[in-house]
């Protein structure tokens, strides 16, 4: 108005900070998403998946040699994008094979 030029100045911020991550819980698993921050700091290709924050050391997955920061990337045969579909894979009393990205490198679990 009135023929006034301003210069205003902002910040915007990472709006996926701000929501609080839901953690899924599964055979002694503790499941988070893998956030934009988790996936430059690992180097990872893609936010596929679902990283274990922590283990119930007296759990079956502990003994089974799970790791705090495996990501699961693949049940069986079927990809893993999220800790939900983690949560449902897991969900059965049926042994399965897990496929775990530990340090760039892809190894398999038993549960």
């Amino acid at each position: 108005r009135n023929k006034i030029n301003k210069t205003i100045y902002l910040t915007l911020g990472d709006r996926a900070k701000t929501i609080e991550q839901s953690i899924i819980e599964v055979k002694g698993l503790k499941l988070s998403p893998i956030t934009s921050q988790v996936q430059e700091k690992l180097g990872l290709m893609s936010k596929k998946g679902a990283i274990i924050t922590n283990i119930d050391p007296t759990s079956n997955a502990a003994n089974a040699g799970f790791k705090r920061g495996d990501i699961i990337v693949q049940i069986e045969n079927v990809p893993i994008t999220s800790p939900t579909d983690a949560k449902k894979m897991l969900n059965s009393n049926y042994k399965k094979r897990v496929y775990v990205n530990r340090q760039g490198v892809i190894g398999i679990i038993v549960i």
